[in-house]
């Protein structure tokens, strides 16, 4: 009993503890799987494109991710072709990324069933506006760009949307996406000193097992 506790404690001490499930398919390879889309949404060459051909005055493509209450990073790597074509309210097509929390994913919906919203930024003809995060240039090819943000959430479920919403009337504006990821952040390895004790840990969980069994 004393071994099996003391193994208890060393592994206690040496893994991380709970699994969250992470966003899935953020590479497109497999088509839109795992993704909600409305409207203008569709998958090319492993990349995923949202158009401003929408009904009601949005596309938008989003996934539900169980990453647990604590650290989350999320990233993805995009595209956009936002027409300069300003409507008469001098506003024009943009794109918008945002977060959504939520405790409870059987009662989500994009219209008032979460419990807290976060804009990570936009872009429109005027360029991008940055909220949370940051942007900077992505290694993924010419004029493609790559957010980055890592925060701490408080609740179950975050869930990543993306939207483009239709001002000027016209199907003009295009938004490609690539590589997305949003997961829990996983504690890091232990420091050498942390190390050395886990070790000696184990080893002298060993012994205690080797005696017990010279004593029967």
């Amino acid at each position: 009993m004393r071994f099996k506790f003391l193994v208890s404690s060393v592994l206690a001490f040496g893994l991380a503890s709970g699994a969250h499930a992470g966003l899935i398919n953020g590479d497109f390879e497999d088509g839109l799987n795992g993704w909600e889309a409305y409207d203008d949404v569709a998958e090319n060459g492993g990349v995923a494109i949202i158009g401003d051909n929408a009904a009601y005055g949005a596309s938008t493509l989003f996934q539900a991710s169980n990453t647990g209450a604590g650290v989350v990073n999320f990233e993805f790597d995009f595209l956009a072709d936002i027409s300069d074509d300003i409507s008469s309210s001098h506003f024009s097509d943009f794109f918008a990324s945002s977060l959504y929390f939520t405790d409870d994913i059987s009662t989500f919906d994009l219209f008032g069933g979460y419990d807290d919203v976060q804009w990570m930024f936009d872009v429109d003809a005027y360029g991008e506006i940055v909220y949370e995060g940051s942007v900077t240039d992505s290694a993924v090819g010419t004029g493609w760009r790559h957010f980055s943000f890592e925060f701490v959430s408080s609740y179950d479920y975050v869930v990543t949307v993306f939207d483009i919403f239709d001002i000027n009337g016209n199907v003009d504006s295009t938004f490609q996406i690539d590589n997305v990821s949003l997961s829990a952040v996983i504690a890091s390895v232990p420091e050498p000193s942390s190390l050395v004790l886990f070790l000696s840990l184990l080893g002298f969980a060993g012994l205690v097992r080797v005696r017990a069994l010279n004593t029967k």
